[in-house]
């Protein structure tokens, strides 16, 4: 019998995570501010907490929220797939924080629910600048700092090695034989 699907390359999960980042983003914002209500509740016994502890928690949950949009868009190569896992991690997060506002919010005053949806632009405008930072950032480190150069070449530049026999990258003088990176089919002979 040959191997399953998901043992040719490599372990399921992340292949699981490339392909629903968008889901998993939904998802996460979604359980994040449940499991926040839950410690709150469970902190508060229905009673109102303090305003320092729900800023807090508040602060905490933002934290958690863009570590794990951060997380998603691993391994961090392309902006694009930064930009939709934020997009949809904040767009999921306001829409449970409105719908929370406005279920705990019952006796509205006449100018709250005018004043309600530029709140929520705001919010949603301020928080997806900063999670577009924290995963444009992330990708933006990945490339700069550890690059991943395709197969044949070199490791140090990124230069592309096809042919080269001579075990010196010409590019940046690394020496091929230490990283293992001698062309694509080539092997240098030092007989």
């Amino acid at each position: 019998m040959g191997a399953g699907r998901g043992q040719e390359k490599g372990s399921w999960l992340p292949q699981f995570i490339q392909r629903r980042r968008i889901l998993l983003a939904i998802g996460i914002s979604i359980l994040i501010p449940i499991i926040r209500f839950a410690y709150t509740s469970m902190l508060g016994q229905g009673a109102q907490t303090p305003a320092s502890v729900a800023l807090r928690t508040s602060y905490v949950q933002c934290a958690i929220h863009l570590m794990v949009l951060a997380g998603l868009c691993w391994p961090w190569i392309i902006h694009a797939v930064a930009f939709r896992v934020s997009l949809a991690g904040v767009t999921t997060v306001l829409f449970v924080g409105s719908v929370n506002a406005v279920v705990q919010n019952r006796g509205f005053t006449r100018l709250v629910p005018y004043l309600f949806p530029v709140g929520v632009v705001c919010a949603f405008i301020a928080f997806l600048a900063v999670s577009m930072c924290v995963t444009s950032g992330a990708v933006f480190m990945r490339n700069r700092y550890w690059p991943i150069y395709p197969e044949g070449a070199c490791k140090g530049c990124g230069y592309d090695l096809t042919g080269n026999v001579s075990g010196v990258c010409p590019e940046c003088g690394v020496s091929l034989l230490a990283t293992g990176d001698v062309g694509r089919s080539e092997q240098v002979d030092l007989d």
